[in-house]
């Protein structure tokens, strides 16, 4: 049995499961979507062939949904010996790396906000590279007003740490200066405008260590284009300042989000999902109406589990654990930007 999809005559997505009905004899309980799909290919008792006819014509009548399409029968051959995929003709889109399947899952709400990463998302760095010279610069600026370099960093270092177990009972900001002030003493509390200055001024070095991409700021431009307000949900270790200045080394104006996640306002850290459920809770919508976009496997997949939509960006890609990222959309900013355009 032969099934042809001639992207020429595939004007959208009912048109497509019409054709796919009537050649491949699907079942009645067959539900027009790719889901529904994969289980009827996994199931076919019959020597079956798909051709692909003008996937470039698929594509611009389809979008991505023409490439969920050839990567669900890609793994429907994989699993039934006797279902075979044929590309009779190849598009001329650029060769990115976006994959999903809608067996992933999905709420089926319509999403209302798309929240970005920041470090390694929006903006390219080299993590390690830019906490070593954050320290440098920092105990360069503190040693003249009595602040040993490494009681300083260990002090810092504290802070942190703490925010990142923060239960919710706190302020981020609140937990840093605390477990600051235990190992660098109460004279830190004074000193706060000294910091405050640092971050102003001195921070702004820093930017020599992360790089620059122009479609972090072309990305977010599409989301106003399509009508998604943006959150950057960065993790909200730093001040607000240190954020926003952060966000322009990206070429992103800090207007064009919604809110910035930082210290001062956050009680929790990636990967919590309170730290998800916080920034849902603040645009007064369901975890299951936003979006996540972000590079670390560990720190941004998991807001998934809320049930919010993910796509991993794979240009500074942070996958610790080594986990198998074709369980989630993903792939560089041109792939991103087509998933956009394609939510809901």
């Amino acid at each position: 049995m032969i099934a042809t999809i001639d992207g020429a005559l595939i004007g959208n997505r009912d048109a497509l499961h019409d054709a796919l009905i009537g050649q491949l004899a699907l079942p009645e309980w067959y539900g027009r979507n790719l889901d529904a799909l994969y289980d009827c290919l996994t199931d076919l008792a019959e020597d079956t062939e798909i051709r692909i006819l003008r996937r470039d014509e698929l594509f611009a009548h389809l979008g991505v949904y023409a490439d969920v399409l050839q990567s669900v029968v890609r793994d429907a051959c994989e699993n039934n010996p006797l279902l075979h995929l044929t590309i009779v003709e190849t598009d001329n889109r650029p060769n990115e790396d976006f994959q999903h399947t809608e067996r992933e899952g999905g709420s089926g709400m319509k999403t209302k906000c798309i929240l970005f990463d920041m470090d390694g998302t929006l903006l390219p760095m080299d993590s390690g590279v830019f906490a070593k010279t954050y320290f440098k610069v920092l105990t360069k600026k503190m040693s003249p007003y009595g602040y040993e370099p490494n009681t300083l960093i260990d002090g810092i270092n504290a802070g942190i740490t703490a925010t990142q177990t923060n239960d919710g009972t706190h302020t981020n900001e609140e937990l840093f200066w605390e477990h600051f002030v235990e190992v660098c003493g109460q004279r830190a509390l004074k000193d706060r405008a000294l910091f405050d200055e640092f971050y102003a001024v001195d921070f702004q070095r820093i930017s020599s260590t992360c790089g620059y991409t122009p479609e972090a700021k072309a990305t977010i431009a599409l989301c106003k284009e399509l009508g998604y307000p943006v959150v950057i949900a960065t993790e909200p270790i730093f001040p607000l300042c240190a954020m926003e200045s952060r966000l322009r080394w990206a070429g992103v104006d800090p207007s064009a989000a919604e809110f910035i996640t930082s210290y001062e306002t956050s009680h929790y850290c990636k990967p919590d999902l309170g730290y998800y459920r916080e920034v849902a809770d603040r645009l007064g919508v369901q975890p299951e109406e936003c979006a996540m976009v972000g590079n670390d496997v560990g720190e941004d997949m998991p807001a998934a589990e809320l049930g919010m939509k993910v796509f991993l960006l794979t240009d500074c890609l942070i996958n610790k654990e080594k986990a198998d990222i074709a369980q989630w959309p993903h792939g560089s900013f041109g792939a991103l930007q087509r998933w956009l355009r394609e939510l809901d």
